[in-house]
């Protein structure tokens, strides 16, 4: 009986000295997972609009931020542990609502369209005026940004159209996530509900409107109270810190891939379905431009030590080659990601800027 005893006690001790070193571990290891479920954010007051574009197929409406402004927002996210300021960002706007470049001209040299990445969230916006004309390769060029966060290549093209009414472009650029090509139907503010007029916007993942100087602490308060009213499980807040949980779900999901033996389907599936209107927006602007550069930026969840190629990138690129439609491909890791959010932080957008100086100018 006492040598059971022991045995018991050193399986214990061992599963324990286990699960510590595990979690040690853990604290050094890139965490590419997200968690939009504890994000909360806030822009400042009368920074956003809805405008129409006309045009031979009928008239679209579409977000931009409100023209000629200064406007800061912010990311904080908050669960059990407390909350904490991810970004604060401020920003000027151009005479068309978009990050400024620089004076909107009768013709532009490049317009830079893309999503959240393009605009610059989270690490800041990093395609300005000022770092154009720090730079002795752009200095001279008229480029303007039209990166808008949430943005999908259906709403890229309206991005284009909406620019082609005032301004005469030569030369297009778009950068892109994999994601873009299954967003959905091009989103304007309902500027006059409740949310905007009231800033009742309940819990939604939608910013909060607030006054431009408010300072962190009230930030981090209006986070909490968010938070309690999204009603969040706890359970999920706290076990996301666990990196012995991770490495469990990590390989469990490995051994069911291989373990799983669904039967083939009765007809070929169309790989390409979910992301049929994005492609077909995309082939519209090719024709249209057709020396358009295409920069694809790889996501939070493809980069570090458990970070793969997820299938929608290895379906976009499939789609690219099954056209003939040339691509580059942005190189970023787990350094050049926030903390938590799924955007790049400074040295990320840093990179980004190369990436998009080596296709414009060394290609």
């Amino acid at each position: 009986m006492i040598w059971i005893k022991k045995s018991l006690l050193s399986g214990v001790f061992i599963v324990i000295s286990s699960i510590v070193l595990l979690e040690i571990i853990g604290l050094f290891v890139f965490d590419n997972r997200y968690y939009w479920e504890q994000r909360y954010l806030s822009i400042s007051q009368n920074s956003l609009t809805n405008k129409q574009i006309k045009t031979e197929d009928g008239e679209n409406t579409i977000w931009t931020y409100y023209p000629n402004s200064e406007i800061r927002y912010f990311g904080v996210y908050a669960d059990f542990f407390g909350a904490h300021v991810e970004y604060d960002c401020t920003f000027e706007t151009n005479s068309l609502g978009f990050i400024n470049t620089g004076p909107v001209n009768q013709s532009a040299d490049y317009l830079v369209v893309g999503d959240s990445f393009t605009e610059g969230q989270g690490g800041c916006p990093w395609l300005t005026a000022a770092a154009l004309n720090s730079d002795p390769n752009f200095a001279e060029l008229s480029i303007l940004n039209g990166g808008q966060q949430g943005a999908g290549i259906l709403t890229f093209e309206k991005i284009i159209e909406l620019h082609e009414q005032a301004v005469s472009i030569e030369n297009l650029v778009i950068i892109a996530i994999s994601n873009d090509f299954k967003r959905g139907d091009i989103f304007k503010w309902p500027l006059d509900g409740p949310c905007y007029i009231k800033l009742e916007c309940g819990n939604q993942d939608y910013w909060h409107f607030v006054d431009r100087y408010i300072d962190s602490e009230q930030l981090l308060s209006q986070a909490k109270s968010r938070r309690i009213g999204r009603n969040n499980p706890i359970s999920s807040e706290v076990i996301r810190y666990s990196f012995t949980y991770r490495l469990f779900n990590e390989l469990t999901s490995l051994i069911s891939q291989h373990v799983s033996n669904p039967p083939p389907p009765k007809e070929p599936k169309d790989l390409f379905a979910p992301y049929r209107n994005n492609f077909d927006a995309l082939e519209r602007v090719l024709l249209r431009y057709p020396d358009t550069k295409i920069i694809l930026v790889p996501q939070r969840d493809e980069v570090g030590l458990f970070g793969t190629e997820n299938s929608d990138t290895r379906i976009v690129k499939q789609y690219f080659n099954s056209k003939s439609i040339a691509y580059s491909f942005c190189f970023l890791d787990s350094d050049d990601y926030l903390y938590i959010d799924g955007h790049p932080n400074s040295e990320g957008y840093s990179k980004l800027f190369d990436c998009l100086k080596e296709e414009t100018f060394e290609r």
